[in-house]
């Protein structure tokens, strides 16, 4: 029942965020939620695009809509991809912000890629450890500080990857 509830609270997120706050366009991306959350992501994508071109063309390519939500997801359709970004995503750096951006677009291209075939997505191929490894480059290239990459090494290395 609680499952089924927290479930229900998630689309409640998603819905709100998409029917009912405010919304702008970055480079065919639209961005909604409040007018922080707005600025952090437009402020991130401006970065990506500045510091990590091939990132922010994946980025582009990938991402129909940023929006506001409870937690953290990626929903891929055949219309393009919808990142939900919780409020505990906008309060590391920008920097940060943009890598989780460009990771979570580099997971959407490599799900894309392979699903065109037809046959399920090989697990290795979509795995966390591609999709981080690819977010550590963007960390790199964004200019990220010693203790922001540090951060993301020991994440990886503690779930294994």
């Amino acid at each position: 029942m609680i499952k089924l509830f927290s479930r229900f609270l998630d689309a409640f997120s998603v819905l709100r965020s998409l029917f009912f706050t405010q919304e702008i366009n970055f480079e065919n991306i639209d961005i909604k939620g409040s007018k922080q959350f707005r600025e952090k992501v437009l402020s991130a994508l401006v970065l990506l695009k500045e510091r990590d071109v091939q990132a922010f063309q994946v980025t582009q390519n990938n991402l129909n809509w940023i929006i506001e939500g409870r937690k953290t997801l990626l929903s891929l359709t055949r219309w393009g991809g919808t990142l939900s970004l919780s409020e505990e995503d906008l309060s590391g750096s920008q920097i940060w912000l943009a890598s989780l951006l460009a990771g979570e677009s580099f997971r959407a291209q490599l799900y894309k890629d392979h699903s065109v075939k037809g046959s399920p997505v090989p697990k290795e191929v979509y795995s966390w450890e591609r999709v981080l490894e690819l977010q550590y480059e963007s960390l790199k290239n964004l200019g990220a500080n010693f203790e922001e990459l540090k951060h993301l090494a020991d994440f990886i290395e503690i779930q294994g990857v």
